[in-house]
């Protein structure tokens, strides 16, 4: 049997073999520097890639610096700001460190209420949120800004605004915090009562220099998650209450829990509903409810999320009253 190599051999001449041989070296050769050219493209996309990457990261890192420049301009500003409003507040503490208090009760003790049979929050809490008071602050003038915080447990905030060198009050219905001195009922007991406001209730405030106590009215009342605590039939004598303590164009800020709680079998809210229940409860007692300014405070609030999960803020005004002017978007 002849092999095909021989017979080619054989039919083509020596110089065409030599050709044909050098034309695929050749052609390899082309084939390892196309190779070697693909490879370098590549290697340049990749490079492409990473250069790209890293403008990325630097562009982000570069506007994060300029926000966080801002906001230490801003930082700095608001710094400047609280400085000028608490610049004062030993003036204005002295002004009312002469002043008596009285709060005048048939019901001192909320004896029947679920939260003095159980203690809980009043055996817990002592809430605060300076963001809150800082934002107050820039509503109301603080020479103008005086707090009566129904609920008031511990007496956090009360403490917070006197602090700022403002008057406040806090009432609450247990005697739990009293008894032992909790919080800051050992530290500002001339500010921190116990009554039912569910009954009738008078603050009169009077200075040395004043013969007769008067009623004193409050440009600002809270009740963080408090309400909610009180039975539907006895709401009308607690917003009569607060009506009776808040003067002309009064602020009444709350915040409401919807949620049942169960404290040792003991059911601690009294009044389970949703905002638009109390919207209109609110409405039946003589109050309107303004959401701008709930959006102007936004989650700076003494009470809400996250301790009370869909829980909801009511900033009020009697109705026909307007808001302390300011501009609520800034």
């Amino acid at each position: 049997m002849i092999k095909p190599y021989f017979v080619f051999k054989n039919i083509i001449p020596t110089t065409v073999r030599t050709f044909i041989r050098d034309l695929d070296s050749a052609y390899q050769q082309r084939l390892k520097e196309i190779e070697v050219k693909n490879q370098q493209i590549q290697d340049l996309e990749q490079n492409y890639t990473n250069l790209q990457s890293s403008y990325q990261t630097l562009q982000a890192s570069y506007e994060q610096l300029m926000l966080e420049q801002h906001h230490v301009q801003s930082v700095s500003q608001e710094i400047t700001k609280l400085y000028q409003i608490l610049s004062s507040s030993h003036q204005r503490l002295l002004g009312y460190s002469n002043k008596t208090i009285q709060v005048i009760t048939e019901k001192p003790i909320a004896y029947d209420s679920p939260d003095h049979i159980e203690p809980w929050g009043t055996k817990h809490d002592n809430s605060i949120n300076l963001n809150f008071n800082y934002k107050l602050a820039k509503w109301i003038p603080l020479k103008d800004l005086t707090v009566l915080d129904l609920g008031c447990s511990g007496g956090g905030f009360v403490k917070s605004i006197i602090d700022l060198g403002c008057f406040a009050v806090g009432i609450e219905g247990s005697d739990y915090s009293k008894i032992i001195g909790r919080a800051e009922w050992s530290t500002i007991p001339s500010n921190l009562f116990t009554a039912d406001v569910t009954e009738p209730f008078k603050i009169l405030v009077n200075s040395e220099d004043e013969e007769i106590n008067h009623s004193f009215e409050f440009t600002v009342i809270t009740a963080w998650e408090f309400i909610e605590h009180i039975s539907a039939d006895k709401l009308p004598i607690v917003f009569q209450n607060i009506s009776s303590h808040l003067i002309k164009s009064g602020i009444v800020i709350m915040s409401v829990s919807p949620n049942e709680d169960v404290i040792n079998g003991v059911r601690l809210h009294q009044t389970v509903e949703n905002k638009e229940w109390w919207l209109a409860e609110c409405y039946r007692n003589g109050f309107i409810h303004h959401e701008e300014v709930v959006k102007y405070f936004d989650k700076d609030f003494v009470r809400g999320e996250p301790n009370a999960p869909n829980s909801f803020h009511l900033i009020l005004t009697r109705t026909g009253e307007s808001l302390p002017l300011f501009n609520f978007n800034r």
